[in-house]
């Protein structure tokens, strides 16, 4: 016992000294470790484990007489005995200790409804740890999953952690439902790691927590002052993840982007690791917020990026800086440099990230040795790795580089036979497609004769892909209908902005070298029209600005049953200019 007690006290005060190293060398041999474990008390051996774990000690000689009277510890033994000893093989990566976890299973219910919240998290912790499955301890912590309230809030979110880490969802229905429940309790506490883990393992296993996120993004302030640079970063990836737009968040992140995308690293806060940079910029661009000092910052350091990074932190940087589009020299010609590095790892969707973002991005001439190179290696891939989103991606750097005047290889048979097959990528909500439907009637009225999603080149491309929302072949006119999701977020207001994402600029850019005209119709313009009364005129104006002759007079007038409608009456004329005089 008191052999037992001298340990946890050095344990608890972290005593590395030269005597402190003698007394642990005595404890770790055979006859000693036999002594404590066969003489000592429960209570005597869970504090002697613990005190190795927290002094990262491999006793194996005392482990492994642990394990021999692992009946008597958990008969004999609380809760919080049995727990300490379970949590020391998890914190020293023990594996050789399997009656321990038998016996621990056999006692679940009694650990589950007799023990501390915070035995039954160091449990858990520990399975996740070491890939344990104790399937009657889980079903035990699920039936009793109220007590964990009455512990700390780390305690409930270790569970939580645990079963993300070991992918299990279903088997735990009721302890997911306890983070909502105890939404306000895990994210008002002071340690930014509860409310990070908690974060991670709902994205992890696909969980919204609506309440939870949305009090996460209350305490934005705190969590980007207070967390370490992991923290904060895997509390942006876990909102982009289940695209939940913590507007509060990436503003704090936006400001302090200096200090989380750094070349150095910091101690206390854990900066300066390219992996964290590259996720907070695709958390940005996943979610489309505007958080130019995010990637001016990812700019500046683009040498320390790609000379540190590993290919997924380069394809993720570079993607997200194409999706924003965002003008970022230095880290393409970084990218370009390595990029036989890149090529050598052979992360396919990695490679394909960085094709795609030379198109989007127009530089893939400027790269073009580069680009060729990649297109080479991702061409001749298995085809069916690529998922849905892949197979369009591939289809669109095919059509962007062959408007681009760049000759790619062609792409093999069966490649091709998957895009043809593949249905197109869908970028629009809701709001988009009603806008489109209702542009459709206006162009009628105004006698704009149109077709809906034609393809811009002679020859159809796959699933309707960079097809035109709306145009005239004859005319070479293309109409686009830009709904919210071609436009960036602001970070401060969460409000939708104007400014165009990259895709929706390389897009017109792309229709533009196939030789049409481009008007892009923004759907907050057209709001505007519309609750002024003048959207016909609206559209009308725009067309006329970019060329469009008509065949008609075109004449406004106000309707008897709507003094903020018009309508159009069309009068044959030679002077196909007279509409924009009769507005």
């Amino acid at each position: 016992l008191q052999m037992g007690n001298v340990l946890e006290s050095i344990g608890k005060m972290g005593l590395t000294t030269p005597t402190v190293k003698r007394l642990l060398s005595v404890v770790q041999s055979k006859d000693c470790s036999k002594w404590i474990v066969e003489k000592g008390q429960t209570q005597t051996v869970a504090n002697v484990a613990w005190a190795l774990a927290r002094l990262n000690c491999h006793a194996e000689i005392f482990f492994e007489e642990v394990n021999r009277q692992a009946e008597w510890l958990t008969t004999e033994g609380n809760a919080q005995d049995i727990a300490s000893v379970v949590w020391a093989c998890g914190m020293l990566q023990i594996r050789y200790c399997p009656n321990v976890f038998d016996f621990t299973e056999k006692n679940a219910q009694y650990i589950c409804e007799k023990g501390r919240p915070l035995s039954i998290a160091r449990v858990m912790w520990t399975c996740a740890k070491l890939n344990v499955h104790l399937p009657d301890f889980f079903r035990q912590l699920e039936r009793n999953v109220g007590r964990l309230k009455h512990g700390k809030p780390q305690d409930l979110v270790k569970c939580v952690w645990a079963c993300a880490t070991m992918g299990s969802k279903k088997s735990f229905p009721n302890l997911f439902a306890e983070i909502e429940e105890q939404a306000y309790w895990i994210t008002n506490t002071e340690k930014v790691q509860n409310i990070s883990n908690t974060a991670w393992a709902c994205a992890k296993l696909g969980i919204e927590a609506p309440k939870f996120f949305d009090l996460l993004n209350a305490r934005a302030e705190h969590i980007v002052q207070n967390g370490r640079v992991q923290e904060i970063v895997n509390c942006a990836w876990a909102c982009a993840s289940l695209e939940h737009k913590a507007t509060r968040l990436f503003f704090e992140t936006n400001k302090h982007a200096s200090f989380l995308i750094a070349d150095k690293t910091d101690n206390k806060f854990g900066g300066g690791i390219p992996q964290n940079a590259a996720t907070l910029a695709w958390s940005c661009a996943t979610l489309r917020i505007h958080a130019p000092k995010v990637f001016e910052a990812l700019e500046r350091n683009a040498n320390w990026l790609c000379t540190q990074g590993n290919a997924q932190d380069i394809g993720n940087a570079i993607w997200s800086c194409a999706l924003m589009g965002f003008d970022a020299p230095n880290l393409f010609s970084g990218v370009a440099q390595r990029a036989d590095w890149l090529i050598e790892r052979q992360k396919i969707q990695d490679l394909l990230h960085i094709c795609y973002a030379f198109v989007v991005a127009d530089v893939a001439k400027t790269h073009e040795k580069t680009f060729h190179k990649m297109w080479n290696i991702i061409i001749d891939e298995n085809p069916h790795v690529f998922d849905n989103d892949r197979l369009n991606e591939i289809a669109q750097v095919e059509a962007f580089a062959r408007v681009d005047g760049i000759n790619l290889r062609k792409l093999p048979h069966a490649l091709q036979s998957r895009i043809d097959i593949s249905k197109a990528l869908t970028v629009d909500d809701d709001i988009g497609l009603h806008f489109q439907k209702e542009i459709s009637i206006l162009l009628a009225r105004v006698g704009f004769e149109h077709e809906e999603e034609i393809s811009p080149l002679s020859m159809p491309l796959s699933g309707g892909l960079l097809s035109i929302d709306m145009g005239c072949r004859r005319r070479k006119v293309a109409i686009e209908c830009d709904g919210p999701t071609h436009f960036l977020i602001d970070a401060e207001t969460g409000d939708v902005t104007c400014t165009e994402n990259g895709p929706t600029i390389a897009k017109r850019r792309f229709l533009e070298r196939s030789g049409w005209t481009v008007i892009n119709l923004n759907y907050q313009d057209r709001i505007k029209a519309f609750n002024g009364g003048y959207d016909e005129k609206w559209l009308l104006e725009r067309l006329l600005d970019a060329g469009v002759k008509f065949e008609s007079r075109i004449v406004m007038q106000r309707t008897n049953s709507d003094s903020r409608r018009t309508e159009t009456k069309r009068i044959k004329t030679n002077h196909p200019r007279s509409a924009w005089n009769t507005l």
